[in-house]
């Protein structure tokens, strides 16, 4: 009787959820979920796909692969991606790491500084690089400046080379690595570190102790999206 009851009434989504455990909230998701489907998921699998079946049918599955690192020229960029990504990423983490810190805490002018820190983030490649094109080209800000007041006898090359990639990555990946630095801090309790404080710890014990093994894995998560980002 229940049965044909509850079949008169129709089909409650929301009862057939909570009977199950499933939390109804989590429909929300499913936009999100296509778009990640649609946007990312599929074209990855297809691109791997499509880098298993090279246009030369007789090179074999992993001919692409294998022209690819042939390739010294190939092979070369590799490494010099590498080479720039790295340390990039490295210092725009631990660079993040005492600005968070301290902004963590109540500073005049927190959100003066934090919006300073964040407009690189904002701005376009072109931007940044007619940005640095007037600032450290040999005719430049910087140059001049340093001419001007005699700490050089020669314009410094900045532009078109190793620094200059490597400075332009550090404008753009550092506003990601305060923001997510400045989001994992946040969430540790601020009590633990009362806690120590009043049993005689100091803020660099503190810090050593406390702050700094709870952030290691947001600190892992940072580095490794900004190494992407730079690497890309």
């Amino acid at each position: 009787m229940s049965g044909v009851t509850t079949s008169a009434r129709g089909f409650n989504l929301k009862s057939w959820l909570a009977e199950r455990g499933v939390d109804r909230l989590l429909i929300l998701l499913i936009p999100a979920f296509l778009a990640m489907v649609a946007f990312f998921i599929y074209p990855t699998m297809y691109g791997t796909y499509l880098s298993f079946h090279p246009m030369d049918a007789k090179s074999g599955a992993l001919g692409n692969y294998r022209s690819f690192f042939g390739d010294p020229y190939m092979r070369d960029s590799i490494w010099n991606t590498f080479r720039i990504a790295l340390p990039v990423s490295l210092i725009n983490v631990f660079a993040a790491i005492p600005l968070a810190v301290r902004l963590r805490h109540r500073v005049r002018g927190k959100r003066t500084i934090n919006t300073l820190l964040v407009i690189p983030m904002s701005l376009g490649t072109v931007l940044v690089a007619e940005g640095l094109s007037a600032y450290l080209a040999p005719n430049g800000w910087f140059n001049r400046t340093l001419l001007a007041t005699g700490i050089i006898d020669q314009p410094l090359q900045l532009l078109h080379n190793f620094w200059g990639v490597m400075i332009s990555l550090l404008i753009t990946g550092f506003p990601f690595a305060f923001l997510l630095t400045l989001s994992y801090i946040s969430g540790i309790n601020p009590k633990m570190e009362e806690a120590a404080s009043t049993l005689g710890a100091t803020s660099w014990q503190r810090f050593r102790y406390i702050t700094f093994p709870l952030l290691t894995p947001g600190l892992a998560i940072t580095f490794c999206l900004n190494f992407v980002l730079a690497f890309s």
